[in-house]
Parts: C-alpha cells; sequence; structure tokens
C-alpha cells in the first residue's frame, strides 16, 4: 500500500503534468476512482449508472478546464507567431526527436557490416524481396 507521501507525490506529477488540471478536478477523479471501485466490487445498474453519470461529467469538466486553459493562453500570446506555434505543439503533443541511425547493420548471417553502401544496399535488397517473399 503507497504511503500518503507517494500518492501526494503521484498526484503532484499528475497535475504538473497538465497545467489545466485543478485540485478540485483531482477531488473529481478521486470520487470517480471511488465510484468505480464500487461499482467494480459490488456491480449493479445503480452503480453503473451513478458511476458512468460522474465519469461523463467529470469528463465533460476535464474538457472545458482544457479548452479554457489553452483559450487564455492563446489569447495571451495573441501577436506573437512563436509563442502561437509552441502553444500548437504543446496542444497536439509534438515534441521534436532526434532520429539515430545506427551506423552499423547486421544481417541474416549475424555479420556486422559497417559500410554505407553496403548497408543501403542490404536494406534495399530486404524491401524489394518482402513482397515476394
Amino acid at each position: 500500500m503507497p504511503t500518503h507521501s507517494e500518492c501526494y507525490r503521484k498526484l503532484y506529477l499528475f497535475s504538473t503534468k497538465k497545467p489545466w488540471i485543478t485540485k478540485g478536478i483531482l477531488k473529481c477523479r478521486k470520487v470517480k476512482n471511488k465510484l468505480y471501485r464500487k461499482f467494480l466490487s459490488t456491480p449493479s445498474e445503480i452503480n453503473e449508472k451513478i458511476y458512468k453519470r460522474y465519469r461523463n461529467q467529470f469528463n465533460k469538466i476535464k474538457a472545458t478546464a482544457n479548452k479554457n486553459h489553452y483559450h487564455q493562453k492563446f489569447e495571451e500570446a495573441k501577436g506573437n507567431i512563436k509563442s502561437n506555434w509552441k502553444l500548437i505543439n504543446e496542444v497536439v503533443h509534438k515534441t521534436k526527436s532526434k532520429v539515430i541511425v545506427s551506423d552499423q547493420f547486421i544481417n541474416d548471417d549475424q555479420q556486422v557490416i559497417k559500410d554505407q553502401n553496403e548497408i543501403a544496399t542490404k536494406f534495399n535488397e530486404y524491401f524489394v524481396n518482402i513482397g515476394p517473399t
């Protein structure tokens, strides 16, 4: 069983990842989870309806909070193209990632190939023959 500080740390990490999450939303999430556990422990139509109704309301509240947060951020960044694009990438969860290309290739015979031209040839052979095989 996690300690109180571990639970608080998890809630804190969750809330810091998404800036639109408020203490009220965290409390509602806690209630929703309790209702879900109650529904699982004693399944009935009433418990299911109560849980689903609360879950749907909770999801609407989360969506509204998210929408209002980003609407406010875009209003603040009005006229600043760089900030607007930063927000757009944040909304779409686009992150810059580097593509790491290995400088060696291991073929079917478990031989390590380091020559770039030979690696390209092996890749071409593989993709050209993938259909027939």
